[in-house]
This record gives C-alpha cells, sequence and structure tokens, in this order.
C-alpha cells in the first residue's frame, strides 16, 4: 500500500537506482499517493541537484502486476 510508510519506501528505492512497481487498490488514494510521492522525489532531487527518478515507478491498482517482479 501507499501509505505513510509505503510512499517513503517507493521514494527511497526510486533514488537508489531500483524500478518500483507502487500498488493502491484504491483510486482515490493511488492518485493521492502519485501525487505526494511526485513532490518528495522533486524536492529530494532539488535538493540534490540532480533529475528526479519518477520514471523509476510504475503504479498499478492490482497486487497482480507484481507477480513477475524480482523480489
Amino acid at each position: 500500500g501507499l501509505g505513510t510508510m509505503g510512499r517513503g519506501i517507493t521514494v527511497a528505492l526510486a533514488q537508489a537506482g531500483l524500478s518500483v512497481v507502487a500498488v493502491e487498490t484504491h483510486a482515490k488514494q493511488l492518485m493521492e499517493a502519485k501525487q505526494a510521492v511526485s513532490g518528495m522525489l522533486e524536492r529530494g532531487a532539488k535538493r540534490r541537484g540532480l533529475a528526479p527518478a519518477l520514471d523509476k515507478i510504475s503504479y498499478m491498482q492490482s497486487i497482480k502486476s507484481t507477480s513477475d517482479a524480482d523480489l
């Protein structure tokens, strides 16, 4: 899920250069989380003088989308 911890984990992994599949089953919460994560990445990138790692994250509404992910 993309609550407080899920958002933080998503940001940390993306900033480390890893591809992330972020899953939230509720559409409204998924949209809110996507905006929050984007903001966190943009602020972090601005502080570091880097491009935000927005392309590292795929947002999905079903856990089935992670079936072929490496853990």
